[in-house]
């Protein structure tokens, strides 16, 4: 299926264990992370929460379903492969084969590509820390430097190399340098949270907060209002029923995101892998991942991805006065 199940196969071994206090603070960054990238709402009823452990809990006892984080055209429903997939955005090239210079989208596709194209013959200089193998040594000793761990001077987080520090300060940090709006001079930590505050300033996407009248919460808009009182508190009180497999649920909105979630055909097959997608267009940029074909590239710097949604984040984070500019245009064209 279309989520994260393909990368489940273990490759290596359990880490050591670590201790309650660093596995607390590792815990608080990967779900701010993760909050950062992310709205975390419920498919079902809309509700927000403020971390993915609380709305797994949420949708597990409420809506009898697993939670899921939608990106690229992929579904997510592990953390540890939404942090992948984040990571995949902050540093394209993290998963870069030294060999041929291939990317692929995960660690897992980069190890079996290694198994399928490149032999022991052509990787005689071995990495005693993760067993990799390069045809050059000093591929190797460029290599050992991505297993000594550093520690962003910003925000405190630990992160696998000095390369991946480099990535992290540029995008989430820019650079060292504080994020500041220059319309109203709020500081913030990072500069996605920046972007989404300069929205408010543009007039995109503002957010109404309205009052449940039943049990006094608020929620973000009036269609959500309506939903919540119809899914919550259940005013018209009319349950549907998947017409496939007879499951029940609070309302149409409700039932159609199960119907596309689990019931959709997934009829296009990667020849590579057996891979199956929903649509023509995922298999393609799928499909580019075993290839190398870059399908999209930037008008600004002219850099190549075989993803059209890291083109947009590429074009967010490297050119972001362009991006805005274009984001602009584009409301004008739709709004007037």
């Amino acid at each position: 299926s279309e989520s994260d199940s393909e990368d489940d196969r273990p490759l290596k071994g359990r880490q050591g264990k670590v201790g309650k206090g660093e596995k607390s603070k590792k815990l608080e960054d990967e779900n701010r992370q993760i909050k950062e990238f992310f709205k975390l709402g419920c498919e079902s009823c809309s509700e927000c929460f403020e971390s993915f452990d609380r709305l797994q809990r949420h949708t597990r006892k409420a809506h009898d379903a697993r939670a899921s984080i939608k990106c690229c055209n992929r579904v997510f429903y592990k953390k540890c492969k939404i942090l992948e997939h984040i990571n995949s955005h902050i540093d394209p090239n993290q998963f870069h084969c030294d060999v041929c210079n291939k990317s692929y989208n995960s660690k897992y596709y980069l190890d079996l590509h290694n198994l399928k194209m490149h032999s022991d013959d052509a990787l005689p200089f071995k990495c005693e820390k993760c067993g990799r193998g390069f045809p050059k040594e000093y591929l190797l000793k460029s290599h050992l430097e991505t297993h000594v761990q550093v520690v962003c001077s910003v925000c405190n987080k630990t992160l696998a190399s000095s390369a991946t520090l480099r990535s992290h300060m540029a995008n989430m940090h820019n650079g060292g340098t504080k994020h500041i709006c220059d319309t109203c001079g709020q500081e913030f930590r990072t500069k996605l949270a920046m972007d989404r505050h300069i929205k408010q300033h543009l007039g995109i996407n503002p957010i109404e907060r309205v009052q449940c009248h039943i049990c006094s919460k608020w929620v973000n808009g009036k269609s959500n209002l309506k939903i919540h009182i119809r899914t919550v508190h259940n005013e018209d009180n009319q349950s549907v029923a998947c017409e496939v497999c007879h499951q029940m649920y609070p309302n149409e909105r409700a039932l159609s995101s199960h119907r596309r979630r689990v019931h959709v055909e997934e009829k296009f097959e990667c020849e590579f892998c057996g891979k199956k997608f929903k649509r023509s267009i995922y298999l393609k940029e799928h499909r580019a991942s075993h290839t190398g074909q870059a399908l999209y590239s930037c008008d600004v710097c002219g850099m190549t991805t075989n993803s059209n949604a890291n083109l947009y984040s590429h074009k967010k984070n490297k050119h972001p006065e362009q991006w805005l500019e274009a984001k602009k245009k584009a409301m004008t064209a739709a709004y007037g």
